[in-house]
């Protein structure tokens, strides 16, 4: 338990996100995310309850001209953190 509660409390709402290799990989995110695979996203929720929920961050997906009006739940796999430079 004490690791999914590690991995539970990895992003808080406000961080920046981009997707992992992993959440690229995967048949079920929408192709408008994978055809930019750099697109950036930030959490505009966390589910309250982190061994309740597989999917438990809710992410708000934008690119360079535009939000894209689509909040898609992640779980902590399919996620990675924007590095600043």
């Amino acid at each position: 338990m004490a690791g999914a509660d590690k991995n539970y409390n990895k992003f808080k709402v406000g961080d920046l996100v981009v997707l992992s290799a992993y959440g690229l990989s995967l048949k079920c995110q929408p192709n408008w995310l994978k055809a930019r695979p750099q697109t950036i996203g930030f959490i505009v929720e966390k589910s309250s309850t982190p061994s309740r929920s597989t999917y438990p961050y809710k992410v708000m997906w934008f690119t360079n001209n535009e939000l894209i009006n689509a909040s898609l739940n992640h779980s902590r796999r399919e996620l990675k953190s924007v590095r600043y430079k």
